[in-house]
């Protein structure tokens, strides 16, 4: 009997990481000005409710997985730390702290400085409500002091 024909190996394109948002299926990941919902508690789901709507404001490089479900697509073992800057959630050195207002209340809004976006989860912890405007990134106000995750992107 004749052996088995080796299997090609895995497309390389499958492995590479996606940046921006395609379809349902890959999802990839918001760009910075996109609109996004996320979880506010660990362990909750976009389903449970108490959610935050963000605005990104800076994403790191993708990163693969180092510990992939065994379920997981390999295009989805992917995951990137984005700065959020809360829509409806206040500071916490406002008061009352955290507490969900109008997007038009103008006190300071809590920033999510390191929240993960892991591309699995995508639908379940956090999705796009609206994509950034093609062409533009968000600027932070001038007021605005704060580190934009020099720590968290590749500078090498």
């Amino acid at each position: 009997p004749a052996a088995a024909a080796p299997t090609p190996p895995e497309d390389a394109a499958a492995a590479t990481p996606p940046s921006v948002v395609t379809d349902a299926s890959n999802p990839g990941l918001p760009a910075p000005g996109a609109v996004i919902e996320v979880v506010w508690s660990k362990g909750q789901t976009l389903a449970d409710g108490n959610n935050d709507r963000c605005v990104v404001q800076v994403v790191s490089d993708p990163r693969a997985d180092k510990k992939r479900k065994s379920n997981c697509p390999e295009h989805l073992a992917f995951h990137a730390y984005a700065e959020l800057r809360s829509l409806v959630r206040l500071a916490g050195d406002q008061e009352p702290p955290y507490d969900v207002v109008p997007e038009s209340d103008t006190r300071p809004k809590h920033i999510h400085p390191k929240y993960k976006l892991a591309l699995h989860a995508h639908g379940t912890t956090w999705r796009v409500i609206t994509d950034a405007p093609a062409g533009k990134r968000f600027e932070a106000p001038a007021s605005d002091t704060r580190s934009c995750m020099s720590d968290l992107t590749n500078t090498e």
